[in-house]
């Protein structure tokens, strides 16, 4: 296992200054990076029946439990795993050798400000739970490469289902395991234990699926925020934005963010579509913790 880091990590603050970094010949010449934008590459940031059974099987996921490893549920894991049809990165992805990947949050930052058609320029789009394309293409651009969510976030109406894009589901709790499980093998979905409804349905095709592997979620916590996880009254666990941005980080060789900065007045929008304001948010302490490590890290 080798170190890796992405030559850039940007926040975009203007959109001239991000057509700058973006036209600019020297992307993948070596750089060096801040020590905590640095984290331990893997081939794959999916998982594979491969990694937790058999021989091969990688033997550190066993020393933390969900959201961090697989312990105690190894077997489940196996389950799910065997039934996905895919666990490699998509081979448009693989074949290019130096990735300039934006990972676009959901931020009302992006409301009006027109980059959809420089989001679709980058070889690689990540996106997050539900931040939707349909309807705010001029925003937010039209392409999706990756979409990281979990079981609650997941789309359920079928015209938000793109077949170009590869969903990677984070598992936070033993529920999504089942959840996957039933949705699968399209059995009647169990909703119970989810804080909101999951899909009962799945929109895509079985082989868009893969699982992201907990190491990212145990990188993003632990080497990127440092959270102070069990100090906390209630544990906090690094955001979907947070963990999209680690496996970027493995995935790309320049990574750009998009999305990311939040008013934090009461009465700001929270997103970049819908009108919820960031009232609610501010009230969680999770996410207070969470947002100042974002602009901790990020605010280059």
């Amino acid at each position: 296992m080798q170190q890796f880091w992405a030559e850039y990590l940007r926040l975009w603050r203007d959109i001239g200054t991000f057509n700058a970094v973006q036209d600019s010949s020297s992307l993948c010449q070596p750089h060096v990076i801040p020590e905590h934008f640095r984290i331990e590459k893997k081939s794959n940031p999916f998982l594979c029946f491969s990694d937790v059974n058999g021989s091969t099987k990688d033997t550190s996921l066993a020393n933390h439990q969900l959201p961090y490893g697989i312990r105690k549920l190894e077997s489940t894991f196996a389950t799910v795993l065997r039934m996905l049809k895919g666990c490699d990165l998509p081979l448009e992805v693989k074949k290019n050798k130096c990735r300039k990947c934006v990972v676009v949050g959901n931020g009302a930052v992006l409301r009006n400000k027109t980059l959809g058609k420089i989001i679709d320029s980058f070889e690689v789009v990540i996106r997050i739970n539900s931040g939707p394309v349909r309807g705010y293409e001029n925003d937010v651009g039209k392409r999706t490469t990756f979409r990281l969510c979990y079981p609650e976030s997941i789309f359920k109406d079928s015209r938000d289902a793109d077949p170009d894009t590869t969903v990677v589901i984070i598992p936070f709790k033993p529920h999504d395991l089942r959840w996957m499980t039933e949705i699968l093998q399209k059995k009647t979905v169990n909703v119970n234990g989810f804080w909101t409804k999951p899909a009962t349905k799945l929109i895509y095709k079985p082989d868009q699926l893969r699982v992201l592997n907990p190491f990212y979620l145990d990188k993003a916590a632990h080497n990127f925020l440092h959270l102070p996880g069990k100090l906390l009254p209630i544990p906090a666990h690094p955001t979907s934005g947070i963990i999209a941005i680690t496996m970027a980080l493995n995935v790309c060789e320049n990574v750009y963010i998009a999305g990311f900065k939040y008013n934090l007045s009461s009465n700001s929008y929270l997103h970049y579509y819908g009108n919820e304001t960031m009232f609610k948010m501010t009230k969680v302490n999770a996410f207070n913790i969470v947002s100042r490590h974002i602009f901790k890290c990020i605010n280059l």
